[in-house]
């Protein structure tokens, strides 16, 4: 009976196998990183330079570090710089020769600075010529790559911030004025006097007409106490009402310029 498992192919097979395993293991960073600077140098029409890429299996994952991408207009500078980009990928679908990244971080970003050499390509620079001669003639213009400035995105930008920090100014002149007013119509110690000058005067009175008299008076004193009296309450209730309504603005006011980076940092932000 002849055997059923070549032993001698079985070797060859495991050899060849360890050998593909630890090429794999030495050298895929570094054809990560070929492929990555190769195809984004095509995509951009400008050096696309890495400094390290580090795939990991358990967990699977992919860390880039130092991403510099030129920018094909000048040369000189780079579009954005990035000092670590790291990714999270989905294991199973690996397998499948599918790369779905479940989580990315970067650290580190950069954007419109300086190089030490020049990141243009000739062929690129060539092929860009021919392209922008055609899009002129046919009306079109290719877009430029390009960091938009600070000053113009905030320029044109309607900030909530902003709204906020206006309508509460205008709102606290409107309330000073009417609190001022308000103030002005309270008793003071004017008032005060003037009430104890006529109780004293109700005092000394004598007499049936005095007395008489001072009971109007009296009855009159007491009513525009309860008048003042009515007024300083309303005064109270109408504070502790503007007091909450300016706490809950002060929190919509604090809150508003870290709505405004959120917004513009996810409308800005590189894709």
């Amino acid at each position: 009976m002849k055997a059923m498992i070549r032993w001698q192919g079985l070797a060859v097979f495991g050899a060849v196998t360890a050998l593909i395993c630890l090429f794999t293991l030495f050298f895929i960073d570094t054809i990560i990183k070929g492929i990555i600077e190769k195809q984004g140098s095509a995509i951009v029409g400008a050096r696309v330079e890495l400094a390290e890429a580090d795939l990991t299996f358990f967990p699977a994952g992919l860390v880039l570090s130092k991403l510099q991408i030129t920018n094909p207009d000048q040369p000189l500078r780079n579009i954005v710089e990035i000092d670590q980009l790291a990714m999270s990928l989905d294991a199973m679908r690996l397998l499948q020769k599918k790369i779905i990244i479940e989580q990315m971080a970067m650290e580190g970003i950069r954007p419109d600075t300086p190089r030490l050499k020049s990141g243009a390509l000739p062929r690129y620079a060539a092929r860009k010529k021919v392209s922008t001669s055609e899009d002129s003639k046919e009306g079109f213009q290719t877009p430029k790559l390009q960091i938009p400035d600070v000053k113009e995105i905030l320029g044109k930008e309607k900030l909530v911030s902003l709204e906020l920090a206006k309508n509460y100014q205008a709102q606290i002149k409107t309330d000073t004025l009417k609190w001022q007013q308000q103030l002005a119509e309270l008793p003071d110690e004017s008032k005060l006097a003037q009430y104890k000058a006529r109780l004293n005067k109700l005092q000394s009175s004598s007499g049936l007409a005095g007395l008489l008299g001072g009971a109007t008076e009296l009855v009159a004193i007491r009513q525009e106490i309860q008048t003042d009296l009515d007024r300083l309450q309303t005064a109270h209730k109408d504070f502790a009402e503007v007091s909450t309504s300016y706490k809950k603005r002060l929190a919509e006011l604090q809150n508003a310029p870290r709505q405004d980076i959120k917004r513009l940092v996810d409308k800005y932000s590189l894709s």
